[in-house]
């Protein structure tokens, strides 16, 4: 039931793993490793080692999205329909977004990581319109990812 996902030969129970998705989904900046350690009774470097597959998971599911139509970036409208749109009144939370994210919860980030959290935030911010299945989609993410090793999290 496991073999070929990010769960493949994890001696941690699928219902505690199902339960830390949800932890990490249901809070909008995510889910720190020493939080969830208290809350599941867990040690810290374990639930670091899953949240960080789980933030793999979630890069790889958006990594087939390309853009297409219409794109805005800050303050910049790129697009087809870009013309007749104009410039739109933009939210300062919106242009610091992962900004915030990752000062906000995790209080600064390796460069050697920073990838996975951006990817984490990318995949919440594509989803921003249906938080309410944010977990699910993040436990189909977990399920179609391919296994990683403790070394590949390290590297």
């Amino acid at each position: 039931m496991t073999a070929g996902t990010i769960f493949h030969k994890t001696r941690t129970p699928l219902r505690k793993w199902f339960w830390m998705i949800y932890q990490m989904t249901q809070d909008k900046g995510g889910a720190s490793a020493s939080r969830l350690a208290k809350q599941l009774c867990g040690f810290q470097s374990t639930d670091w080692n899953q949240l960080q597959k789980l933030r793999h998971a979630m890069g790889r599911r958006d990594e087939s999205i390309t853009l297409a139509g219409f794109i805005e970036l800050d303050e910049a409208v790129i697009g087809p329909h870009a013309r007749e749109t104009g410039r739109r009144k933009k939210n300062d939370d919106d242009k610091k977004g992962p900004q915030r994210f990752l000062i906000g919860t995790y209080h600064g980030v390796s460069s050697k990581y920073l990838q996975l959290y951006l990817s984490e935030f990318a995949f919440r911010w594509n989803r921003r319109d249906s938080e309410e299945t944010l977990w699910t989609s993040l436990l189909k993410a977990a399920s179609f990812a391919a296994p990683m090793q403790y070394a590949e999290l390290r590297l």
